[in-house]
């Protein structure tokens, strides 16, 4: 398992949202959770799309 330093994570977080200065570190981390979040929101939903209609109660 990786683990990033707390200055990796305000520095992620910066570039990612496009923001001008860092943010507090804890703050950093509460935005990095909801990144992660959203983007595991929106791969699950991208995969239910996938999913084959059941056929008599199984999915083929």
């Amino acid at each position: 398992i990786c683990a990033a330093t707390k200055d990796q994570v305000q520095s992620m977080v910066m570039q990612m949202l496009m923001m001008s200065g860092k943010p507090q570190a804890d703050a950093a981390d509460g935005l990095a959770v909801a990144i992660c979040h959203a983007h595991t929101a929106q791969s699950v939903v991208s995969m239910a799309g996938q999913v084959k209609k059941p056929v008599r109660g199984r999915f083929r």
